[in-house]
């Protein structure tokens, strides 16, 4: 592993589990729950609309969001349970973490 591929951004990210299942689309749209994926990648770059940085960490930030992908519940419900909710909660648990800032 080179030294740029050390610094490539991740994005994490909570969706139905397919995401191309009619029937969960169904679901999804009559206010019931479907199971829920948590996804991570890694970008070739930064995108330049709907992102932010939400601050620096001296722990391994990766560890932790890894570790609270562990403990969230992968019922997602829109308006209960869905993207929103994961990526607020997620960086509440990183800032909760004693170094990042």
């Amino acid at each position: 592993m080179n030294r740029r591929q050390l610094h490539l951004p991740l994005v994490y990210d909570f969706q139905p589990k397919d995401p191309e299942d009619p029937y969960d689309a169904l679901a999804v749209l009559s206010g019931r729950s479907v199971s829920g994926a948590v996804l991570v990648r890694k970008l070739k770059k930064l995108p330049r609309s709907k992102c932010r940085l939400v601050g620096y960490s001296k722990e391994d930030a990766e560890k932790v969001a890894t570790e609270f992908n562990k403990t969230w519940e992968t019922s997602l419900r829109v308006g209960v349970n869905d993207c929103h909710h994961y990526t607020n909660a997620n960086t509440t648990y990183l800032s909760r973490s004693s170094s990042f800032r």
